[in-house]
């Protein structure tokens, strides 16, 4: 989004937002919720000694559980796609 000549991304990095925010703030409002979980659980993945791992299903199953949130097969389908392109993301980082 370009707001007065500059994106929506580069006010908030001069307004001193973290990084944290940043993401938190991007995400699209029609899947707010699915971002939250997503967010919550990629602190849950493990790391193999080369590189992180993808989110485990044990490891949703105890977050969805814990959570009382009763989540559809579309809403895991779209955390295991961010999972993917955040793994995708990291390892080209390297």
């Amino acid at each position: 989004m370009v707001v007065g000549g500059a994106t929506r991304k580069s006010h908030m990095l001069a307004a001193g937002y973290g990084k944290d925010e940043l993401v938190k703030s991007e995400k699209p409002l029609l899947l707010s919720n699915v971002f939250d979980w997503f967010y919550d659980l990629r602190t849950s993945r493990k790391h193999n000694g080369y590189s992180l791992m993808a989110i485990e299903y044990s490891e949703m199953l105890a977050y969805f559980s814990m959570t009382g949130i009763n989540i559809e097969k579309w809403q895991l389908e779209v955390i295991r796609m961010l999972d993917s392109l955040s793994l995708e993301a990291y390892r080209e980082s390297k």
